[in-house]
């Protein structure tokens, strides 16, 4: 420690408080970690909106996030699909199945083409956003690809599964505990 002159006038202790850096943020695990959405269909918005509201109850009971909950119900409900003991029963919409066409010679009268009917009003969207494992996401597109219907529709249905098993106290959820270790190194950063 260096010597200070006495007659030397003594500096304003806030002067002497080293002022905070700025330092950029790094936003390398929310990028790896991205949330997946789902466009809800309007017939289940109303659905989705007390699943949502029932997730994040359940996720403020268990002192956990809302992703973490929704995780775990979804990994529930796809294990009741993959032992049948749950069969998804989804409404496909007509309007996403499209026939392919084939053309033929023909000697009929003359057809008229009629004007493209009129869209609905539109609704707006309603999304569901959860930080999920990408191999659950995979399942749940497999499922929509299978029953011909939007993964909206299928993570909707197997969150309300889930939620109605807890219910009904076919399911617990359980807190486990997170082990985090600690990296020792000789310097301060």
């Amino acid at each position: 420690m260096p010597r200070r002159n006495v007659f030397d006038r003594p500096q304003d202790p806030v002067a002497q408080i080293e002022v905070a850096r700025e330092r950029k943020r790094e936003r390398a695990w929310e990028q790896s970690h991205r949330g997946r959405t789902w466009y809800i269909p309007p017939a289940l918005q109303e659905q989705a909106k007390e699943t949502r509201a029932e997730i994040l109850a359940l996720a403020q009971k268990h002192m956990a996030t809302a992703s973490n909950v929704a995780s775990a119900l979804l990994d529930f409900s796809l294990a009741q699909v993959r032992s049948g003991k749950l069969q998804l029963e989804t409404r496909p919409d007509p309007g996403r199945r499209k026939l392919p066409l084939a053309w033929e010679e023909a000697s009929d009268w003359a057809q008229e083409i009629q004007p493209p009917r009129r869209r609905t009003a539109n609704v707006p969207l309603m999304r569901l956003t959860y930080r999920i494992d990408g191999n659950v996401v995979n399942q749940i597109q497999a499922a929509a690809r299978t029953h011909g219907t939007t993964d909206g529709e299928v993570a909707v249905r197997l969150l309300r599964h889930a939620l109605d098993a807890y219910t009904s106290g076919r399911l617990r959820l359980r807190e486990e505990a997170v082990v985090m270790g600690q990296k020792v190194s000789s310097t301060w950063r």
